[in-house]
């Protein structure tokens, strides 16, 4: 199925063209919205405007190429296409997992500009190492059951893996020039390791009974603006130079 409408387009009802057939939506001056289910194989998007869209597909492709916001709700699993998500600085927010389990991952880039992405997965694992930087934007919010694991060029993060024992690890390119609220997992390991850059902020990082490991090899690592900011079993840190405020054993 292919759709279009020049200046905005509402999906009213569900769009259903089996999960062998591929749904291509688009506007080219306006937004896709609306409350119809959109089941297919691959969903390719392009628009304007704000695209908000419930999903029942395997994998996406979408393209917003004017200060519109990209939010996706889907059912189960998806994959994000080698085709990429892309905003022009708009927000991106891909929900994966509202009904049934399923990982949201895929080879494709995640990539908000100077937009903020969040990427959440309530009943299962978000997984993007197919490429370094692979997931960019300004801040990126990520909330999952399962152990994940990102390659990203953000500015700051925020995380929660909430299935115990699941752990998070982070490959970032740059700087992570403040932890957002705060970065934890439910008695999971935690490792955030740094290309280049320093790593600093206000939130705490929290690993239960899980490891923290933290390399900045080329910076710094500074996370002193509270008692016990960062908290675990072990810490394991490699940098030039750092300040820690922790209680790990």
């Amino acid at each position: 199925a292919d759709i279009s409408a020049m200046n905005g387009l509402t999906v009213s009802g569900p769009i259903n063209v089996g999960t062998a057939q591929n749904v291509t939506l688009g506007s080219a001056n306006g937004s896709i919205t609306g409350s119809g289910l959109v089941t297919g194989n691959v969903l390719n998007v392009n628009a304007k405007g704000d695209v908000t869209l419930s999903t029942n597909v395997a994998s996406l492709t979408a393209n917003i190429t004017g200060t519109g916001n990209l939010s996706i709700t889907e059912r189960d699993g998806l994959q994000i296409n080698a085709a990429n998500v892309t905003t022009s600085g708009g927000l991106v927010n891909i929900t994966a997992g509202y009904a049934a389990p399923g990982t949201l991952n895929g080879a494709g880039f995640v990539n908000a500009a100077g937009g903020n992405v969040t990427l959440r997965n309530t009943k299962g694992a978000i997984t993007f190492t197919a490429n370094a930087q692979q997931v960019v934007g300004n801040v990126l919010n990520v909330t999952a059951q399962n152990s994940s694991a990102l390659n990203t060029n953000v500015n700051t993060l925020v995380a929660n893996i909430t299935n115990n024992g699941s752990t998070l690890t982070i490959n970032e390119a740059n700087s992570l020039t403040a932890i957002g609220t705060n970065v934890a997992t439910n008695n999971g390991d935690i490792s955030i390791t740094l290309a280049t850059g320093s790593l600093t902020g206000t939130g705490n990082i929290v690993a239960g009974t899980g490891n923290v490991t933290l390399n900045a090899s080329q910076g710094g690592i500074t996370l002193n603006t509270s008692t016990g900011q960062v908290s675990g079993n072990v810490l394991r840190s490699e940098e030039h130079t750092s300040e820690l405020q922790s209680p790990c054993n």
